[in-house]
């Protein structure tokens, strides 16, 4: 009865129509954000791509990322990132300067790019709210540490890609061509760097 109870408040937390409604469900029901909740989205997941239903693996698994994150920073601070407007044009300028350096160094190959990608790459995470934002600077973040870990072979790099990546997955909704692609290169660098460190162990 309990799990039956939980599944639904959980199907209601996926389908309601705004964030406010999302927000005001969990407060009413704090359950939603607990390991049981996940254990249980978990489960659906799972079956859903068994059966090859990948949308509805990709609906539930999107929303279990948004109330795994409620749990572990708190959802004031979640529903924040989903809600506010980026108004910070310094923050954006500084983005688009971690996008424009990856690029340059995709194109010409220079080091001092890749370094300037990364460390301003950092720092618009480090500070970015808002989820467009924040969601590309970890997308850029990832890819550069990437082609870093490409360049000088560093597990650390590997490591800390996969990290942010994930994290941009879990910023994506379900259906954003995007999310696709962070989970594929997630995926690909994820198995690349636990056999580097098998190699080291």
């Amino acid at each position: 009865m309990r799990r039956r109870k939980l599944a639904r408040l959980l199907d209601r937390f996926a389908e309601a129509p705004s964030w406010e409604r999302s927000r005001r469900l969990l407060a009413h029901h704090p359950e939603l954000a607990g390991q049981e909740a996940e254990d249980l989205l978990s489960d659906v997941v799972t079956v859903a791509r068994r059966s090859g239903d990948h949308d509805t693996a990709d609906h539930y698994d999107y929303y279990r990322a948004v109330l795994r994150r409620c749990r572990e920073i708190g959802p004031d601070q979640v529903f924040l990132e989903l809600t506010a407007d980026e108004d910070d044009d310094e923050l954006v300028a500084l983005a688009n300067e971690a996008a424009a350096a990856l690029q340059r160094y995709e194109r010409d190959g220079h080091a001092g790019d890749l370094v300037t990608s990364i460390e301003v790459g950092e720092a618009v995470v480090d500070r970015a709210i808002a989820v467009p934002t924040r969601t590309a600077a970890l997308a850029n973040l990832g890819l550069a540490l990437l082609a870093r870990a490409d360049r000088h072979g560093a597990a650390d790099d590997f490591r800390r890609a996969v990290t942010v990546l994930r994290e941009a997955v879990s910023h994506t909704p379900p259906g954003v061509p995007e999310r696709l692609s962070y989970m594929r290169r997630q995926w690909i660098r994820g198995t690349t760097d636990e056999t580097i460190m098998a190699a080291n162990a």
